[in-house]
């Protein structure tokens, strides 16, 4: 059985598993997926301005690629904001966007 077949497999007796109710999985979620990230020293609680002082304002409404094709603006407004300030910590600390 390939490496591929035997993820499948367990992962399958272990759905099953806990649809019988003999344990349970971690519902833990990314904590990329919160609608933000704590802030760090200097950092605006505005995530859009935070935003448009990194990228300019066109940035907020193009689909981005690390975002999964979403637009920055849209992740905001969903409470996902996390991963947009992730984003931008990433352009401002480390000089990649």
């Amino acid at each position: 059985m390939s490496v591929g077949g035997r993820f499948t497999f367990i992962r399958g007796s272990l759905l099953w598993l806990r649809e019988i109710g003999w344990f349970r999985m971690s519902e833990a979620t990314n904590p990329l997926d919160a609608p933000d990230l704590p802030l760090l020293e200097g950092e605006s609680p505005d995530l859009r301005q935070e935003a448009i002082a990194i990228f300019g304002e066109a940035w907020l409404t193009r689909p981005n690629v690390r975002l999964g094709g979403a637009a920055p603006l849209e992740m905001i407004q969903k409470e996902r904001g996390a991963r947009v300030r992730d984003l931008i910590r990433t352009a401002k600390y480390i000089g990649v966007s």
